[in-house]
Order: structure tokens, then C-alpha cells, then sequence
């Protein structure tokens, strides 16, 4: 069992609505794309990642998809998100930029509809949380990921948290818990708290090692933790 397992169980169909309902607006406070997360996580894949395709694990409505995307030309962005309403505003978005390189799936990260080695590199933001079986999710990252592939996840670390940031989180989950009360279709979990909807950097490092991946490194970027792994297993076959 991983050890990033919230404490509350998530109901991914009410989850899912609280997102659809949140995408005309969640861009507004979320989507930079030239800001320094997302050329943080561009110039880590730019040092061995000249062209190719790169997978976005619950691109929500784009920050990554579209901003790796119009950092580069030569790689192709695939973003997947639960959220019908997140991806149509990502794909607003995209067509708005005129980026021919980027495309949008609605699907589960648990079950991935990619065969595997499909891609040469991955990235997941903020994504971990919002699962019940983070592990799973791991797992099939490194099944669609080629040997020696890339994969840079960016996360809140709840003991790396500015008191700015332990702020913002406590406005955020009051205000998701005052519009739950009301709208019970949103109530997508009993207790979310900032622990739930955070991570804990090294557990979340024993669980990427577990899941066959070598860490290349970890660090602190604009209150978030990166953890820069690859690939472990050159064959391509998956752990036991």
C-alpha cells in the first residue's frame, strides 16, 4: 500500500463536478504559462529531451500542456484530464495560441488508454492528491513512459509550505467546503484538509523508488517540491 493514500476516501464522480464547475475560472489564478513553474519544468526536460512526445497526467485546463507546448515546437504535449470542463477551457486555450502540437483526452490515470513506452517523457501537476491509488497511478505512468524516459511531478509538500501558501490552502478548502454544504454534488470527500490535498516529500520518494523509478532530482521551485526522476528498467518490463 502507498503511503500517499489521503486519509479521506475521494468520490471521483462529485470530484469530477467540483472541477467542471471550477474551469471557467480556475485559469484566472492558475494558468501562467510562462511562469517560472512552468520554465522550471521546461528546462529540466530541454537538457536531454531535444524532441518528442511528452504526456500531461491531469493537465487540468493546461498549464503544462499548453505551456511546454509553446516553449517548444519539437515536442508534441498530450494532456489527460477526469474533467470534461477543465479540458474544454485547455482546448479554448490552445486554439486561441494556435498550437498545432498539442492534443486533449478525457480519461482516468489510473487505467491510461496509451500501450506501452508510448511516450519520452511525462509530467504531473497537483495530480497525486486527488487520487485514491496514487500507486496505481505511478505504475501506469512508468508502463506508458519509454526506457529511460522522463517524469517530472510537482506537488505542494506540506512541511515545505510557506505560511502564504498554508494560507491560501485554508481560504481555498473553507471556501470548497462552504460551497459543498450547499451543493451536496460537490461533496467529494468527507475530511479534505491540507494534509489530504498535499504531499509528503519523502514517503512520496520511497513510493517513486517502489515503482521502478531512479531519481535524478529533488528540489524546491516556486512553493512547490519537484521530484525529477527516469525510467529505471532498460528492458521495459514492469516491477514485480
Amino acid at each position: 500500500m502507498t503511503s500517499q493514500r489521503p486519509r479521506t476516501e475521494i468520490d471521483p464522480d462529485r470530484l469530477r463536478n467540483w472541477y467542471d464547475f471550477q474551469a471557467p475560472f480556475y485559469r484566472l489564478w492558475r494558468d501562467d504559462y510562462d511562469s517560472p513553474l512552468v520554465r522550471a519544468v521546461a528546462a529540466r526536460l530541454r537538457s536531454d529531451l531535444q524532441a518528442g512526445t511528452i504526456f500531461d497526467a491531469g493537465c487540468g485546463t493546461g498549464l503544462f500542456t499548453i505551456g511546454l507546448a509553446s516553449t517548444d515546437s519539437a515536442w508534441r504535449l498530450v494532456g489527460l484530464d477526469m474533467s470534461a470542463g477543465m479540458l474544454a477551457v485547455a482546448r479554448k486555450q490552445a486554439d486561441k495560441l494556435r498550437l498545432d502540437n498539442v492534443s486533449f483526452g478525457q480519461g482516468d490515470v489510473l487505467a491510461l488508454p496509451f500501450g506501452d513506452a508510448t511516450f519520452d517523457a511525462a509530467v504531473a501537476g497537483g495530480l497525486f492528491p486527488n487520487l485514491n491509488r496514487p500507486d496505481d497511478a505511478l505504475r501506469e505512468l512508468w508502463r506508458i513512459l519509454k526506457p529511460g524516459g522522463r517524469i517530472l511531478i510537482v506537488e505542494f509538500d506540506r512541511t515545505s509550505m510557506s505560511l502564504v501558501v498554508r494560507l491560501f490552502f485554508r481560504v481555498m478548502i473553507l471556501g470548497q467546503r462552504a460551497v459543498s454544504t450547499l451543493v451536496p454534488r460537490f461533496r467529494f470527500a468527507r475530511r479534505w484538509n491540507t494534509r489530504a490535498s498535499t504531499i509528503d516529500r519523502d514517503a512520496f520518494r520511497r513510493d517513486l523508488r517502489r515503482t521502478g523509478f531512479v531519481e535524478r532530482d529533488v528540489g524546491l521551485q516556486a512553493s512547490h517540491v519537484f521530484f525529477d526522476c527516469a525510467k529505471a528498467d532498460s528492458s521495459g518490463s514492469r516491477p514485480g
